[in-house]
């Protein structure tokens, strides 16, 4: 009973299969027919119209309607189409252009769906659902249905809908054309309406559309008796493929096979003493003509050592590992050779048959092409070959997984970097944020467990196979980007906006932080104001204004923590971005209030421990006099003042926010930037403003400057 079973259900599930492929084939030609309108210029401008159609519209439909009839002409196997839009009720079809009212009164009116249901129906979001309407005659239309939104992507505006051929579906059924059989096959809707063959004999009472989905295997309720029911869900619609067998059929497969399994039982009893009666009596080894064949093709005499077993042995072993070795070098020239396609892609073109050879297929017309490079964690980090090699294979495998969860996507290595081109359905402003995402959650699954980070660079959305090349152009244009903006991870509308000249506070930063560290509100107050006054007039960027906010924000808290006020970020009211983006006045207010309640609580600190804002004081004076001396750092300042290093650090930290050592590089930092400034070289400012040499006087400025010296003297030029 079991093998009856099991032989039958992998014959059903063969026929299913077979059945299922057959239609799915024809359904997405069906599919790529509705695409293609879905990406006309012109349907998509009759999507935005609301109202009456103007003369020019009115041409464009009868465009449309000519196109139209001439491709669904082309396609032997689809009866016909039809394009509802809701903004102007009209209707463009292969059978004319009309009101939706006239096209349902003429081709599609019927007692099961009225006018005012069948026009809810085309307004429903469809992702080629195929439904099912009975005809007054009992006939059934079987209509593929996709939305279409507007310019804007606000709401669905269109619905394009194409007639699929019933005939030509039944035709696929094995038991079309038949009276009588154990099994058959039909189709089942989402709205629960079966189609089945011509010569239907198995019906059920009642199906369950959603049940049929989730179990593949299932005992249903019939007209003639029990029925089982395997189904198969398809891959181009919302259909259910299902086939019906009759319980009874199981009782005759089984005598079939007792019937069998005692004819092969006794064939094989016959047929062994039959070969083993000649075997015997021409005293054959089997193995004699393998032996001289393959000591005819073999390179080497067999060894003395070996018996002929042995020997034979060792040649299958090698002539496996050759299949083997051979196997492996084929799988790797075709991976070379895929590469290769879509490095053309990333330059130049590649032909689509040559992308079909090499199963590269993108079905959708909008890509975005993004960089991955690999970054160490340590400034001394310089990975091998091997190690770069092997962080790429990381990177690649990773995302390449993460990213074919959401898009379809190729992914490949191209030198030192690993390119992922994105095919996307539309040109959906999300999915830039969305690979960003993903780039985020790859940088937290390889920074840990393997020690590196990665940089992430991102072009713009483009339409066609060229638009690779463009996309992929703006990515590697962002590389300039990393530093400048201190991202991992950057896209094209991250940049945009950007002032090609970006003027650092300087001076007036140190200034203002100085004048907050010691509670002189009022002058803080006039350094703000003309930042506000003189670096933004007129027009300005939103990314500027944004940049300079946060310097006055970054120059406050740096006073209050050197002033001892170390609670500033969490107690004090600072702009936050809402208010950045939207009130420049607002913003100004609240930065001043912050300024005048920073500097209040400076001077109720200050008061409250003068004794040792004296002594920071004068260690401030000594710095000031002895810093150009290469030799002077915190032991030889503790030694003057007569305390410990570690005691004279805490008092400096606690009472200015900061350590010695940083005051001491600031304060020759500034002296030095000074000299530069005047004309002197990067090693006579080292050497004048206390720095032994001037690899660490660059190190130091490009620290606390964010350039280097060589960088601030051609920004000066």
């Amino acid at each position: 009973m079991n093998m009856a079973k099991r032989q039958s259900d992998r014959m059903g599930q063969n026929i299913l299969r077979m059945t299922k492929n057959d239609i799915d084939a024809y359904l997405e030609g069906a599919r790529k027919f509705e695409s293609r309108w879905y990406m006309d210029e012109n349907v998509r401008e009759m999507a935005d119209i609301k109202g009456e159609i103007s003369r020019e519209h009115a041409q464009t439909m009868v465009d449309i309607f000519r196109e139209l009839v001439k491709q669904t002409a082309a396609e032997n196997n689809l009866k016909k189409a039809f394009i509802w839009f809701e903004g102007s009720d009209k209707v463009i079809s292969t059978d004319g252009n009309m009101d939706l009212d006239m096209y349902y009164q003429l081709y599609m009116e019927n007692t099961q769906t009225s006018i005012k249901e069948f026009r809810e129906l085309l307004g429903k979001h469809h992702q080629y659902d195929t439904m099912v309407l009975t005809e007054n005659d009992g006939d059934k239309k079987l209509i593929m249905m996709l939305s279409l939104k507007n310019s804007r992507s606000e709401a669905d505006a269109a619905t394009i809908g194409l007639m699929l051929d019933q005939k030509r579906i039944q035709e696929s059924f094995p038991s079309a054309g038949r009276g009588e059989s154990d099994i058959e096959l039909m189709i089942l809707s989402e709205s629960g309406d079966i189609i089945g063959a011509e010569n239907s004999v198995f019906h059920l009472d009642t199906p369950d559309y959603n049940k049929f989905r989730q179990n593949n295997r299932y005992m249903e309720n019939g007209i003639n008796g029990k029925l089982w029911v395997t189904s198969m869900t398809s891959g181009q619609t919302n259909w259910t493929y299902l086939m019906l067998t009759a319980s009874g059929a199981f009782a005759r497969d089984i005598s079939q096979v007792r019937m069998i399994f005692i004819a092969g039982l006794f064939l094989s009893i016959c047929t062994g003493f039959g070969l083993s009666w000649y075997l015997a009596g021409k005293n054959s080894n089997p193995f004699v003509r393998i032996l001289d064949m393959l000591k005819a093709q073999a390179a080497q005499p067999a060894d003395r050592d070996m018996d002929e077993m042995q020997w034979l042995s060792c040649q299958v072993e090698n002539i496996l590992q050759k299949n083997v070795d051979a196997q492996k070098m084929l799988d790797k020239n075709k991976k070379h050779m895929r590469e290769f396609c879509l490095w053309n892609l990333l330059t130049g073109h590649c032909d689509r048959d040559q992308l079909e050879r090499y199963e590269i297929f993108f079905p959708y017309e909008y890509y975005v092409a993004a960089v991955l490079l690999v970054k160490p964690i340590m400034q001394n980090d310089r990975a091998d070959e091997q190690t770069a090699g092997l962080r790429r294979f990381i990177i690649h495998n990773i995302f390449a997984e993460l990213a074919g969860e959401q898009f379809k996507s190729e992914c490949f290595e191209f030198g030192d970097r690993v390119v992922t081109i994105f095919n996307l359905l539309e040109n959906d402003a999300g999915a830039v944020e969305k690979i960003h995402e993903i780039m985020e959650k790859l940088r937290e699954m390889v920074y840990s467990p393997f020690h590196f980070d990665i940089c992430g660079l991102i072009g713009a959305v483009h339409i066609g196979q060229s638009g690779i090349r463009t996309s992929y152009k703006e990515a590697i244009e962002l590389l300039e980007y990393l530093v400048t903006l201190d991202e991992n991870i950057i896209s094209v509308e991250d940049i945009c906006g950007i002032e090609p000249r970006y003027e650092y506070l300087e001076d007036a930063g140190e200034k203002l932080v100085q004048a907050v560290s010691i509670g002189e509100d009022e002058a803080a107050e006039i350094m703000i104001r003309e930042v506000f006054e003189s670096r933004l007039k007129g027009r300005v960027s939103l990314n500027l204004y944004r940049s300079l906010v946060y310097e006055i924000i970054g120059s406050l808290l740096k006073g209050a923590a050197a002033g001892g006020y170390m609670d500033a970020a969490s107690e004090i009211s600072l702009p936050s971005e809402p208010i950045i983006r939207h009130s420049m006045k607002e913003t100004e207010i609240q930065l001043l209030c912050a300024l005048k309640e920073i500097c209040g609580k400076i001077r109720t600190v200050r008061q409250t421990m003068a004794d040792n804002f004296n002594l920071s004081k004068e260690v401030e004076d000594y710095i000031d006099e002895h810093f150009s001396d290469p030799d002077l750092n915190i032991s030889l300042t503790s030694q003057h003042f007569d305390r410990s290093p570690a005691y004279l650090s805490s008092i400096y930290k606690k009472q200015t926010g900061r350590s010695l050592l940083e005051y001491i590089n600031r304060k020759r930092i500034t002296f030095a930037e000074e000299l530069l400034k005047e004309g002197f070289s990067v090693v006579e400012a080292a050497e004048r403003s206390g720095f032994r040499d001037s690899g660490g006087f660059i190190r130091t400025f490009k620290r606390y400057r964010g350039i280097t010296p060589g960088q601030l003297k051609g920004i000066k030029k």
